[in-house]
């Protein structure tokens, strides 16, 4: 990858917003939330979450987004992927704010983040890596067609793979736009 400008992806329901330095204090307040990190097998530190996010966003290998509820421009979560061009393949993750993300938002942007990827930069592939014990993000995983099949039922994490090839998806209508003034 070599810009980091990235489009604001839309549906009716959600906006995911790129990253950017004004979000620091949402993912401060995720990543420090016990609840929210539930399934994350160690906490975080204060100085390690600042030292994420600023690689979060100046990383060129990442693409990260802040998922935006547009009915109440609440901001629920984060979605992302660690990008390796030379395999063409990316690995999503997504954290999302407890009580406040509805039931489907992670269902819902992942598809949209994967049809950028796979339509807008050509990847290929989209890797899962998830917690055992995080039952609604394999799920989720699930209903879109993630493969966990080359990982052992008991393995921790668990790790599942969509192939562009067998991309179910592609028809979801999502906007994609450069201009951030809808955004406040």
């Amino acid at each position: 990858m070599s810009s980091k400008k990235l489009p604001i992806l839309e549906t009716d329901e959600f906006r995911l917003v790129p990253l950017s330095g004004i979000h620091k204090p949402i993912y401060k307040k995720a990543f420090l939330c016990k609840r929210t990190t539930r399934y994350i097998d160690r906490a975080f530190s204060k100085d390690e979450v600042d030292k994420n996010f600023d690689v979060a966003l100046n990383s060129l290998s990442s693409i990260n987004y802040l998922i935006v509820l547009k009915r109440d421009n609440l901001e629920v979560g984060f979605i992302g992927v660690q990008v390796c061009s030379k395999q063409m393949t990316a690995e999503l993750g997504f954290m999302l704010m407890a009580k406040k993300a509805p039931k489907g938002t992670a269902r819902l942007t992942a598809i949209m983040l994967i049809n950028y990827l796979f339509n807008y930069l050509g990847l290929n592939k989209i890797v899962f890596v998830t917690s055992i014990r995080n039952k609604a993000a394999i799920r989720a995983c699930l209903t879109i067609g993630t493969d966990f099949s080359g990982s052992p039922i008991k393995q921790n994490p668990q790790i599942g793979v969509i192939l562009k090839k067998n991309w179910q998806f592609s028809d979801v209508a999502c906007t994609v736009r450069m201009d951030d003034s809808k955004y406040l």
